[in-house]
């Protein structure tokens, strides 16, 4: 029995364990089903450019997309009735196939069988569709403390005196990129530097570049990662108060200095690693995308496996997008490997859309132990490859996903 899809109880639907979803993954469960939909998947985020399950588009005739075609298939006893959103489909054997339309951004699907018996079963997804959705590419810098520090002790002019936020400023005008640091609150003792540097905490950062940080703000923007570098995986066993005391004061101090429009809700979070109940408290704090890695959340293997070939994944019980990186963080990618990977993921329709590009700060500084010489190189090449290809560089993290729809993306 295939794991990838949704899984039912014969009974209804079985509550979700991992992930808080309405819909389980374990194989336990699915061994006692009787109804279950294999696509699409549960969660899953679909555009016009996608192959299965995607069919094709219905245009208006203005030619703009009104709906997506999806099929949707599955397994239910040979001699129901199976309908799906009221369509009757196709059945052979235990498979079952109907063609729908979807037409809005969120859509929950029904599948219903009426038995011999008369009894009737019921299962249950939702998926999301982004009906304007285009190539983008977002980026994230992790890890990101330095700069403001540097800023601090040197009492700049300008942000962009500094050398960090001032290379990365002659990357926004030669290539429009625009990025999201997502940042420590404070700096830790157990960094290595090869010059010595002062602690330093957002609480010392002075507001007199607010105006500066609120008019780069459609390029430049400040998010929460973590309290600090180390330990690593701070909320892994941390406290839902912990996590979200840290985000909080993060939050007020990026907001003083930097003002409102600067501020992000979190994409990554330090090592990727927080528990499942995390979730809904993070969205309760505008949190709507999590940039996702080989670790961490989703926390469902199947789900991870999905993801890793995949955009996009909705966790339905907090209503945050999963999203996949591609390559490895820049920092631990070789220059030379940077375009051979990009090829790989844009050659694949269910990766192409949407490129997520994340490195780490300190790797640019010569006082920091491992600093990259040709790093500043490997974001040059990965901006110029996305590019020259027409992806638009976007913030990711809002209800869009990063698209400008009045409507719905």
């Amino acid at each position: 029995m295939k794991r990838r899809g949704f899984l039912f109880s014969a009974g209804g639907i079985t509550a979700g364990l991992s992930l808080g979803l309405p819909f389980a993954f374990a194989e336990t469960a699915a061994q006692d089903a009787e109804i279950r939909i294999t696509q699409p998947f549960n969660g899953a985020v679909l555009h016009r450019r996608l192959k299965d399950p995607v069919v094709g588009v219905v245009e208006g005739t203005d030619g703009k997309p009104i709906a997506l075609k999806i099929k949707v298939s599955g397994e239910a006893p040979p001699d129901a009735a199976v309908t799906v959103d009221g369509i009757a489909s196709r059945r052979n054997g235990k498979t079952f196939e109907a063609e729908i339309e979807l037409r809005q951004k969120t859509n929950d699907i029904v599948v219903r069988a009426k038995l011999s018996s008369n009894e009737v079963k019921e299962a249950r997804g939702r998926v999301l569709w982004l009906k304007n959705s285009v190539p983008r590419y977002c980026f994230g810098i992790d890890d990101t403390i330095f700069c403001l520090r540097e800023i601090h002790r040197n009492n700049y002019k300008s942000i962009f005196d500094d050398y960090f936020l001032g290379n990365l400023q002659k990357l926004n005008r030669q290539y429009g990129m625009k990025v999201t640091l997502n940042l420590f609150y404070t700096t830790s003792v157990e960094e290595i530097l090869t010059a010595e540097r002062e602690q330093f905490n957002l609480s010392q950062f002075s507001d007199k570049y607010k105006s500066e940080w609120r008019d780069n703000a459609d390029w430049l923007r400040l998010a929460f990662h973590a309290k600090r570098e180390f330990p690593d995986r701070p909320y892994k066993d941390a406290s839902i108060e912990t996590l979200i005391g840290d985000y909080l004061e993060l939050e007020k101090e990026v907001k003083r200095f930097a003002g409102e429009e600067t501020y992000s809700p979190a994409l990554v979070i330090h090592w990727n690693e927080i528990r499942p109940e995390m979730l809904k408290p993070l969205a309760a704090q505008g949190v709507k995308v999590l940039g996702a890695g080989t670790v961490g959340y989703p926390h469902d293997a199947v789900c991870r496996e999905y993801l890793s070939k995949q955009d996009f994944l909705l966790d339905a019980d907090s209503g945050i997008v999963f999203m996949r990186r591609d390559l490895r963080v820049l920092n631990n990618e070789p220059l030379d490997n940077i375009v051979p990977e990009l090829e790989k993921t844009i050659v694949d329709p269910n990766t192409a859309e949407v490129v997520f590009f994340v490195t780490h700060e300190q790797y640019f500084w010569q006082f920091y132990k491992n600093y990259i010489p040709n790093h500043w190189k490997r974001l040059e090449r990965a901006f110029g490859y996305v590019t020259e290809r027409g992806y638009k560089p976007v913030f990711i993290n809002d209800e869009t996903l990063g698209l400008d729809d009045t409507q719905f993306a």
